[in-house]
């Protein structure tokens, strides 16, 4: 926490790239108007209870990645009552210039694609049960490919490719590593 609010008071702004950081969310409060939080996370339980209090707490101008992200912290008013301020700001992913037709026909197998940073809360491991519990025949008709990496966690990503394996889709799932452009994956 020290260390936290003593970079923040040398600065005229922290910016703060997720929720999880708790010190420098707690240094926020000391040091109202220096710090942005943005928000990527949708944690659950009892860390969604704490995690939504201390957001509240902190008086950091906070910015979610989607509305979903938003509500899951209560949906704040774009300026509370003490002048802080909070922003939707979607993720800078440069789409197609135009919808692309749907092709699907049934006829080959469903591909499903989940990009995102490899941990509990980004879905992998719900999108692989939901795979696993389809009935044989529908699951031989889906192919799933996870791209991402864990932060700073090999053993993360080992975990995830032996859970693959352990729940029998090794055919079925494809886990490959982070990419800055995700456009070939499409």
């Amino acid at each position: 926490l020290w260390r936290a609010w003593r970079r923040m008071r040398g600065s005229d702004l922290t910016y703060i790239n997720t929720s999880i950081i708790a010190d420098y969310a707690l240094a926020a409060r000391l040091l109202p108007r220096k710090a942005l939080l943005h928000i990527h996370e949708i944690p659950e339980g009892i860390l969604r209870k704490v995690l939504v209090a201390l957001m509240r707490w902190s008086r950091a101008d906070l910015i979610f990645n989607s509305r979903a992200t938003r509500a899951t912290f209560g949906d704040p008013p774009a300026v509370d009552a003490r002048g802080r301020r909070t922003h939707v700001v979607y993720n800078g992913v440069v789409g197609p210039p135009a919808a692309l037709p749907v092709t699907y026909d049934g006829s080959r197998p469903l591909r499903v694609l989940l990009l995102g940073r490899v941990n509990r809360i980004k879905g992998q491991e719900v999108l692989l049960e939901a795979v696993a519990s389809l009935p044989a025949a529908l699951r031989d008709r889906v192919e799933v490919r996870l791209v991402g990496g864990a932060f700073e966690s090999v053993e993360r990503e080992q975990a995830l490719a032996e859970l693959v394996g352990r729940m029998g889709l090794t055919g079925h799932v494809e886990v490959l590593p982070f990419v800055s452009d995700p456009t070939d994956h499409y």
